[in-house]
């Protein structure tokens, strides 16, 4: 079942990149451009994450698990999610702790990466960390949702479905990293059944970015 859905995120993750093309075509923002080539990059990652273990290891001094290209992978990843959160909160004091809190988490990444957790082990501190900066902005872009003045539509606002994605799949990988342990002390099944909800939520949150981009509608 996770090697379906697996391959499912895939596909979704592809889609949701040739949706996000419109952001081109109907000159959005530039933050939404630039989704465009951040979701271009996770297929690149998640592509290269896919055929290490599989075959591509056998031809390197290296062992098959992959985590240490997620140890990497993910900080450009989280460094271009706080500039895009930076770029749809308004909020004034929130706005200014952005690069401060990306900032942080750079530092902290790479003295856990080489000092700490290493390379070779998933970079759980790190995952924690960013995660729930990840899941506080997209509360915060809620929260400035109903603060508004102005009335914004909710099926046509991209900022909202990124945000909801960001939530989503976030929330399941806090959920992974804090549970997979006991799961796995459990049982292999129970962690695996545990691993298929996270890959859900990948899903989930692949189809919400693949909605802010198919929805949009320009303002006349």
């Amino acid at each position: 079942m996770a090697y379906v859905l697996n391959h499912t995120a895939l596909v979704v993750l592809f889609l949701s990149y040739l949706s996000s093309l419109n952001a081109f075509r109907l000159d959005m923002a530039k933050h939404f451009r630039h989704f465009s080539f951040f979701l271009l990059f996770t297929i690149s990652g998640e592509f290269f994450a896919y055929i290490w273990p599989n075959w591509l290891y056998k031809f390197t001094a290296y062992g098959q698990s992959n985590q240490w290209f997620y140890n990497l992978f993910h900080i450009p990843m989280y460094l271009f999610l706080f500039y895009f959160f930076y770029n749809i909160l308004y909020i004034p004091k929130l706005r200014r702790s952005i690069p401060l809190l990306g900032g942080l988490y750079m530092v902290f990444a790479v003295i856990n990466l080489l000092f700490i957790q290493g390379v070779l082990i998933l970079n759980t501190y790190s995952e924690l960390f960013a995660g729930s900066a990840m899941i506080f902005f997209s509360l915060s872009y809620y929260y400035q949702l109903l603060n508004t003045k102005e009335v914004v539509p909710l099926k046509s606002d991209p900022g909202f479905w990124i945000s909801t994605g960001v939530f989503i799949s976030h929330l399941g990988s806090l959920l992974a990293l804090s549970l997979i342990n006991i799961m796995l002390r459990r049982s292999p099944e129970t962690a695996e059944t545990f691993m298929i909800l996270v890959i859900t939520a990948g899903i989930l949150a692949y189809l919400t970015f693949s909605i802010a981009f198919l929805c949009y509608r320009k303002k006349r």
